[in-house]
């Protein structure tokens, strides 16, 4: 936990970073790109309380993101030797196989869209009642604290 006064508010936070990694493996399945998990099974999440801001910090593996964007492929007359070093989908520290980069290089990959779907039900469905819930108990909580006779003093 982080030294902050606004603990249901953190514990809230927390739990939509868990489900925000929940959501975005669930996307990522119902899309069909589920061949070998890996794709799935490589999110996760991390608060950081920094500054006095909470920052929700969502990590996975790097092709993820061409996945969920997608790559456009070859124009008429491009060669794939001037492409394959310019995109960073199909570069050789890609980790793909080179005939999985020549594929995507040549046709492409058409976006999925899993990531800012999942993002937005979590958001609608849990983050935003939640967070107003726990924001009013812990501001209760910080002038309850500071209540002094019949007088009110909020810092």
């Amino acid at each position: 936990m982080s030294n902050t006064e606004f603990k249901n508010m953190e514990v809230v936070i927390n739990q939509g970073a868990d489900l925000f990694v929940d959501a975005i493996r669930d996307e990522a399945i119902s899309k069909g790109l589920f061949k070998t998990g890996t794709l799935a099974r490589s999110y996760e999440s991390q608060v950081v309380y920094n500054q006095g801001k909470f920052q929700i910090v969502i990590k996975g593996v790097d092709y993820g993101d061409f996945q969920d964007k997608g790559v456009k492929g070859l124009r008429a007359g491009q060669s794939l030797a001037g492409y394959q070093f310019k995109s960073q989908a199909i570069s050789p520290n890609s980790g793909l196989p080179f005939p999985v980069r020549v594929h995507i290089a040549v046709n492409g990959l058409k976006p999925k869209n899993f990531i800012q779907p999942a993002i937005d039900k979590v958001v609608t469905n849990f983050l935003s009642p939640k967070l107003e819930e726990a924001g009013v108990k812990d501001v209760e909580s910080i002038v309850t604290t500071f209540a002094h006779g019949n007088k009110v003093e909020i810092k």
